[in-house]
């Protein structure tokens, strides 16, 4: 079966197709056909080496496809149904078949479009937990969404909105400005510029209850000092770095005392441990998609040959909402 690889560690240039055996399903697994591969900023990580997946490696940890074999006990699923995943751990989905557990395997309601199904995955359940059981939002606060216009981005500064968000404020660069007034930001700022902190402040008087970040060292301080006394400031992405553990000499714990400002980070997986949470968080989810309360932006679908493509957009800054990869 083709694959996308990488047999080390490093950018995009790394990455290749290649022909793989394909895999056994344990007992308690899916053997899926893949159709679409989600992207995550993980992959990135997984790929740099940043967290320290051995090589070679299929890339890819959530998707889409139709299962052709199922294990012994992998009970409620058949062959023919169309599944959606996230794997939290070893990535293995951007290949044309993949081995899934059946524990962390969604069944993808009929006449659901797929791609949606997979951009509310990891980036889906991440936006909801951030919102609802990290942060806490709630009705007439004032909220900070960084990277507005990236797949969390996107589907958080709506899901604050249905949470009761008076004000929402999202950094951007200024070319997506236009998409975050689609989403109903009420201001947008280039977290390019220098004083974008000050900006946030003077947008929200004195300062957002909330900021959900997703950047990390550049952004930590900022975002720190964006908020109001007894703000709450979530970290849940180090797309510029500190997931390796550099993230303590980042910034000043003091800014932490002056404001009394509650710093935590938030892990998604803890709140879809089980299959129980999983099933339920994606479904509500799948529910809002539904009654259009939920608008899904799909920015890219990419063919596994132009997967790198994908990987750079991503890596960039350049895309917008959530990229696919296309495996049939």
């Amino acid at each position: 079966m083709r694959a996308l690889m990488a047999r080390t560690h490093g950018g995009p240039e790394v990455l290749e197709i290649a022909d793989v055996a394909p895999p056994e399903p344990a007992e308690d697994q899916l053997l899926v056909r893949v159709e679409l591969a989600g992207l995550n900023f993980s992959d990135i990580d997984h790929r740099r080496g940043e967290r320290g997946t051995p090589v070679p490696m299929i890339l890819g940890t959530e998707g889409s496809g139709r299962v052709v074999q199922t294990g012994g006990l992998a009970e409620g699923f058949a062959v023919g149904d169309r599944v959606v995943w996230w794997l939290p751990g070893t990535p293995s989905s951007c290949a044309e078949l993949a081995a899934i557990p059946a524990a962390r395997a969604i069944l993808v309601p009929d006449g659901f479009d797929p791609k949606v199904a997979v951009a509310l995955m990891l980036q889906g359940i991440t936006a909801h937990a951030l919102v609802f059981p990290i942060a806490g939002i709630e009705p007439g606060e004032s909220v900070l969404v960084h990277s507005g216009a990236g797949g969390v981005g996107h589907l958080a500064v709506q899901l604050a909105r249905l949470a009761g968000a008076k004000r929402i404020i999202a950094t951007a660069s200024p070319e997506k400005f236009g998409f975050l007034d689609e989403l109903g930001v009420d201001c947008a700022i280039d977290y390019h510029s220098n004083d974008w902190d000050a900006r946030v402040r003077a947008a929200s008087d004195g300062g957002v209850d909330v900021v959900l970040d997703g950047i990390g060292n550049s952004t930590l301080p900022g975002s720190i000092a964006s908020c109001r006394r007894r703000g709450r400031c979530i970290l849940y992405g180090y797309k510029s770095g500190g997931h390796a553990g550099g993230l303590a000499t980042a910034f000043d714990t003091g800014l932490l005392g002056r404001g009394t400002v509650f710093l935590t980070t938030g892990v998604s997986f803890l709140y879809v441990r089980d299959r129980a949470a999983l099933t339920d968080r994606v479904g509500k989810l799948f529910d809002l998609y539904r009654e259009g309360r939920l608008k899904v932006n799909i920015g890219g679908v990419y063919g596994l040959d132009e997967a790198a493509a994908a990987h750079r957009a991503l890596e960039g800054g350049t895309s917008r909402g959530k990229l696919l990869v296309e495996l049939a």
